[in-house]
């Protein structure tokens, strides 16, 4: 079963710590994790880098590792800002959208 992880508010730099040890620990202790940011009310980079790390580090430890649903309000605006996923149709899009827009809730 997977464990789900809330994350809300301002998922920034400004709490990049807390959020890294948030996710460290989720990845280190269920074998499934899924992140819901839905509550959030601002998104920079720096939380996108940080599920990337998070993801890469489930991979390498044979877990799972995803969002709870598929990335909407400021998180898609970050990852459209941050050239992460296509801006709209006929854009360029990136290997990593699958991730970023398949639905992983359990």
């Amino acid at each position: 079963m997977a464990y789900f992880l809330k994350l809300s508010k301002d998922l920034t730099i400004q709490n990049a710590d807390e959020i890294r040890v948030k996710l460290s620990s989720a990845v280190a202790e269920h074998p499934i994790v899924r992140v819901d940011c839905s509550d959030a009310t601002e998104v920079d980079l720096s939380f996108v880098q940080l599920l990337i790390a998070a993801r890469r580090s489930a991979t390498a430890l044979g877990r799972e590792f995803g969002l709870a649903a598929p990335a909407a309000g400021v998180l898609l605006d970050a990852l459209k800002r941050g050239g992460v996923v296509a801006d709209g149709p006929g854009s360029a899009s990136f290997p990593a959208d699958d991730f970023w827009s398949a639905h992983r809730g359990e």
